[in-house]
Formats: C-alpha cells, structure tokens, sequence
C-alpha cells in the first residue's frame, strides 16, 4: 500500500527575503528556498522560504501614461511564497520520474521498451510514419537525450505547422479536472493527440529538420522533442494522457497535486484582475535598443528588438533591460500544449520542493509514496550518459540522469568544501521565466541533504546564478541548519 510522505514543514526567513531582493533589485518577483531534513528528526523536512519583487514588472522608470497598454505601466502587487511559478524545462525530471514509476506499475513496459515495441500494438500507423532510425530507441534513450534526436529535429515546417496547431488549440477551451490547459476541449483534439500530430510531422522520413536521424545516437544532444515521445509512449501504452497520469500517478501520492499546474500561471482567470494575482511571464528586451526602435518608429515596441540572453538578465555588469509583460491569458505566454511533457508545468516552491524530495529520500518518500524499487531510485540519480566535448548545454564534467538531473561533480559557483561529492541540478526557462535547482549533501557542520530552489517570472538565470552563490554561502546553511535543529 503507497503511503503519502509528511507533508515539509515550511517556514518564511527574513535571510532568504534578503536573498531574494538582492537578486530581484525590485523590478521582478524572486522566490527562493531551501529545503532539508531535520538531523534530530530523520523523517522531517523543512523547507525554508524567501521572497521579493513584483508579481509584474517594472517596466521603465518614470511616469507613464494612464491610458499606456498594460506591458508598459507600473509594478504590480507583491509576490508571495504562495504564488506559481512556471518550471519550464524543470518539468523534465517530472516526466522522467513519471515514466520511470510507470515502467514498475504498467507490465510490458520498461526503460528498456522500444518504440516499435509500444507503438506496434497501441499505435500501429504512427509508427509507420516515424522514420525507421528511431524505431528500436528506448525510453532510458530518450530520457538521457541520447536517442539520436539532434538539435534541429521537430524544428522544421512540418513540426512548426503542428506546433502552431497546438497553440492555435489552446485559445478558447475551458479549464478541466487537472488544470491542464485549454488544450483538452477544443477542435475536438486531446492534448495526446496534438503530440501525436507534432510527433509524426517531426520524426517523418525526409521532414525538414530530420534530415540525419538518429546521428550522433548515444552522445547527449538535448531534446524536448525526446521527452515528447516519452511521455507519448507511456501515453499510447496505457490509454491515458499525460495531464492525467503526472497528477494521479505522481502529484497526488506525494501530496503535492494542489500545488501544480500546466501551462502559464493565471491563464484560467476570467479576467485581468484574476490573472494579476499571478507572478506574469516577461520577455526581457535590452533598454537602449528598445529605446532607439520606439524613437525611430515613434511607437510602443514590445518584441521587435534584441533580447538580452537570459542568462546574463540579473548579472553583475549586464546592460540595463525593460521588461514587457505578457498576459498568461495569451498563447505567446508559453510553450504550446503538444510539448507539455517537457517543459510546460508550473508550481509553488512548496510543490516543487515536495517534488524534489524524491531525489533525496528514498525510504520516506520515492519508496512508499511511489512504489519505487531502490535500483529504480538509484538509476533516478545516477545512471547518466556523459556530452561531448562541445556540448554547450551542460559541461563536460557533468552527465545527465534516468531522473531527468544533471550530474554535476562540484558546480562552479559552489564555494571550496561548501558542498561534499556530487550535486544534481536542473533549470529551466521558456524565455519569459526561469528556474533552478541545486541537490545535494552539504559540508557544513550540519550536514546532510538538501535542495536549493529558485523561481523567476523572467527569463533570466543570471540573477538565479546570483541568488545561488548567495544561498549556499557556509554562513547562511549553517544558520538554516540549527534552526531545522531547533537551537
């Protein structure tokens, strides 16, 4: 019988905040945390909480027009360690651990399971059109991005035109059970089946895009289309959808099913109102070229001019930005319904740290709440494939997880001796906000497992970086530490 583990034990720190301001600088909403087990208390997790900014921006100083459209007026209300944030590529290791519970508890499916071996008996003429280079990839294959599943697949015409259809579907259908998106009830397509119609326009023979399938098999090259057929098989396999099976079969028997969503938070609310008390999506656009187009063309500019890369957005030294807000209501607020799989969930850090868990406590929480063996849970952290030299997304002393982790032997922003061995992490971003996570044992004089969480609704990891280094500081951990110790 599956048990659901303690709920965290969570608490607001004035020297989280403090992190969290530094990193916001007041124009964005930051939420950081840490979470860890209790030393006195083995079964206990705290989770301790910092918040600051504006769940929207600030766009530009000084007075605007009262009549000015709503992406270009002040700072909206204060955000809260209550609010969503969006996870974006996060949401990967949600699918991985859902794919990998589902190998245990559906029989005839493994991490050793073969598209043709799912597809011949569930959907035959799908496989019919995925060309023949990908018919014997597996799902640990396309967990670890090593599937042969290179940079430009599902990027051509054919892939681009469904992708299109897909956000075309999102517009008008109502929320459902699961809060899933307003994909389910429109143009009379679930959102399995514009996976499907993305899946067969990416993988087809001669698509644009898939022009070398299945090169470079067995190297790590990142794929959200990867995770896409992932979940799709487990999808054909067991005649359910994904929004579904990652709420029944994973949110809701770790107990954190009320704290996540899919799609942009705030995009159900009827009205603007309703959205605002949401932390809104924003593109992050560089200032003086922003300033240059509005001068020469004598109105508003949005998204017509350089973007600042979002890594730098919050680093030291980083050219000033304007923020544009965009209204969750709105289908250019996120990636379309077709990739939910990887890289569409939401959540508040209490859902994500309850997430999260399951990489650092088996016996309290992966085994008895999921039913997970411990090779499983094992393979979760540790079974990786290893980039190539080159590989820009992930360095080449890290390799990446079963679970849907980078592996990562001592991160470079870590100080000397703050943490001990291997860390996990992942972020994630779909332009308009970021995340990131830090898992791993501390060397502090209180020691133990732990996770550092940060949230963004802009898409800028640089200012995560920052909050980070400021988070991990041996000071602050070990501070956190003895109050989990009740000193």
């Amino acid at each position: 019988m599956l048990v659901v583990p303690d709920p965290i034990v969570c608490s607001a720190s004035a020297d989280l905040d403090a992190v969290a301001a530094a990193s916001s600088n007041g124009r964005v909403a930051v939420c950081v945390g840490v979470l860890r087990r209790k030393l006195d208390m083995p079964s206990e997790w705290c989770l301790e909480t910092g918040v600051a900014g504006p769940r929207q921006a600030s766009v530009e100083d000084g007075p605007v027009a009262a009549d000015a459209p709503l992406s270009r007026i002040g700072v909206g209300s204060p955000c809260s360690p209550n609010d969503r944030f969006h996870l974006g590529s996060a949401s990967k290791s949600i699918t991985a651990v859902l794919v990998s519970k589902m190998t245990e508890s559906f029989e005839g499916l493994s991490l050793d399971s073969t598209v043709t071996s799912v597809l011949s008996g569930s959907d035959p003429n799908l496989l019919k059109e995925i060309d023949p280079a990908y018919h014997d990839v597996t799902l640990r294959e396309l967990l670890t991005h090593s599937a042969g599943l290179g940079p430009t697949v599902g990027h051509g015409p054919p892939a681009t035109a469904s992708w299109t259809q897909s956000i075309e579907a999102c517009k008008a259908a109502p929320m459902d059970t699961y809060n899933v998106g307003r994909e389910s009830a429109v143009v009379e397509q679930s959102s399995t089946s514009l996976r499907r119609s993305y899946l067969a326009a990416a993988l087809a023979t001669g698509a644009e895009g898939n022009e070398n399938p299945g090169a470079g098999r067995g190297t790590f090259q990142y794929s959200n289309t990867g995770y896409t057929l992932a979940a799709f098989l487990v999808e054909s396999i067991t005649g359910r959808s994904y929004e579904e099976l990652v709420f029944t079969e994973l949110l809701t028997p770790l107990g954190v099913a009320a704290e996540f969503g899919i799609g942009p938070p705030g995009w159900e609310g009827a009205s603007q109102e309703e959205r605002l008390a949401y932390p809104w999506p924003h593109t992050v656009t560089l200032l003086e070229e922003k300033a240059k187009a509005e001068s020469e063309d004598d109105k508003p500019v949005e998204n017509t001019v350089p973007q600042l890369p979002p890594t730098l957005d919050g680093c030291e030294g980083a050219p000033p930005v304007a923020y544009t807000r965009q209204d969750p209501a709105s289908c250019a607020s996120d990636n379309p319904p077709s990739i939910t799989p990887a890289g569409r969930l939401h959540a508040t850090i209490r859902g994500w740290a309850g997430f999260l868990r399951v990489f650092l406590d088996f016996e309290g929480c992966a085994g008895p709440a999921l039913g997970l063996t411990k090779d499983t849970w094992d393979s979760l952290r540790t079974k990786t494939v290893k980039p190539e030299s080159g590989e820009d997304l992930i360095a080449p002393d890290t390799s990446y997880t079963v679970g849907g982790m980078i592996r990562c032997l001592r991160p470079a922003w870590v100080k000397a001796g703050a943490v001990e061995g291997e860390t996990l992490s992942h972020s994630g971003s779909n332009t308009m906000n970021a995340c990131q996570c830090w898992l791993g044992n501390l060397a502090s004089p209180s020691g133990g497992e732990f996770a550092l969480l940060t949230l963004t609704n802009v898409g800028g990891l640089g200012r995560l970086e920052t909050a980070a280094v400021k988070l991990i500081d041996a000071a602050k951990i070990a501070e956190i530490g003895a109050a989990t110790k009740g000193e």
